[in-house]
């Protein structure tokens, strides 16, 4: 082998330890933040799912109670 030849495949196996390097800490960075990103939509979907439940069923459950209390007095006579 000559020293070009030498130097040009000493280059090209830096360069790929390089670019997997590169590709390694890429995935992980874009794993990290699909981690965090489904970590901050769970919980602000739970968040979000408590507060409609609230709010759509009390006055849900007012009603209800009532409709038993009305029918309640329908039955006493």
């Amino acid at each position: 082998m000559t020293g070009k030849q030498a130097d040009s495949l000493a280059g090209r196996k830096v360069k790929r330890s390089l670019n997997r390097r590169i590709l390694q800490n890429t995935t992980f960075n874009i794993l990290i933040l699909v981690a965090v990103c489904c970590m901050i939509m769970a919980v602000s979907l739970q968040s979000l799912a408590n507060n409609i439940l609230l709010d759509s069923l009390q006055p849900m459950a007012r009603q209800s109670a009532k409709t038993v209390e009305a029918n309640i007095h329908m039955n006493e006579f």
